[in-house]
């Protein structure tokens, strides 16, 4: 998982990068296009075109039905029974393009996630950055406090209190003070284990990563910016409390979470483009 996550997250970032001092809507229409190219191509090769004209068709067909005979009433239960049917069947049809698209947009949401789902970290904000220690490192201390410390590679971001030991749920953690913009690397000691988080506090539409993972494939998943701790590493993950920041795009007036601006325009780039792709959905 972490050599997949590692080459998309170098495209992502070479795509983005002349775009990341801009506007956030910039970025996220130029990939709302190119992931309208890619649901096109899909329905287009992974489809049945004939067929979702024919069932198109034959759905129009029983709504003008419905329309025209609205005083005959076993006419428009009959109506009313083909739309189902064809509506069924027009689902069945979307399946192959759907299950092929499925992976690839998973993937890309949580790429796109780690530019977009967090706000830029402001000087004079404080954050939390813990360590979950896995269940077997934690059985070898025996009820001792571990030995473990985090250091800044730069006055621009102070370490301001001593490591703080949470037992009950296997936890170290410190609090962390942004002095300056900048992307940083905090370098956690751990029973003389060395092991690095980052931070990047740069004033532009960059990937941030609030996690860390372990060998978890799932976390590997939704967490793809940073690699995962090394598998025989007694920490389960490091975290840096950026989750509630979360990041909002505004169009017309109104502030819009980055996924449904995403949605929404990749939905005007399909039906703009279908024609030109020569696709039926």
């Amino acid at each position: 998982m972490s050599f997949i996550n590692g080459i998309l997250t170098g495209l992502l970032e070479a795509a983005l990068h002349p775009l990341r001092e801009l506007h956030p809507l910039v970025g996220l229409t130029l990939m709302a296009m190119l992931t309208a190219a890619l649901v096109l191509l899909a329905y287009k090769y992974a489809s049945n075109q004939q067929a979702v004209a024919r069932t198109k068709r034959k759905l129009y067909a029983h709504l003008f039905e419905v329309r025209l005979f609205g005083d005959d009433p076993r006419t428009i239960l009959h109506a009313q029974l083909g739309i189902l049917r064809h509506s069924i069947a027009y689902l069945k049809l979307s399946l192959p393009p759907m299950a092929w698209l499925a992976a690839p947009l998973l993937l890309l949401t949580t790429q796109m996630q780690s530019h977009y789902g967090y706000r830029v970290p402001q000087p004079g904000q404080t954050f939390v950055v813990q360590a979950q220690i896995n269940e077997a490192a934690a059985s070898v201390l025996a009820g001792r406090r571990p030995s473990a410390s985090l250091h800044s590679n730069d006055p621009g971001l102070q370490v301001q209190t001593a490591t703080v030991w949470i037992p009950t749920q296997r936890r170290i953690a410190w609090r962390i003070a942004l002095h300056s913009p900048g992307d940083y690397r905090l370098t956690l000691s751990y029973e003389g284990l060395t092991l690095e988080k980052s931070f990047d506090a740069r004033p532009a539409i960059v990937s941030r990563s609030p996690h860390r993972p372990g060998s978890n494939l799932l976390d590997q998943l939704l967490y793809p910016t940073e690699p995962p701790l090394p598998a025989d590493s007694p920490l389960h993950s490091i975290d840096i409390q950026l989750q509630d920041a979360q990041l909002t795009i505004p169009i017309l007036g109104w502030s819009w979470h980055w996924t449904t601006a995403f949605l929404l325009l990749t939905l005007v780039f399909v039906l703009a483009l279908r024609n030109s792709f020569g696709v039926r959905i």
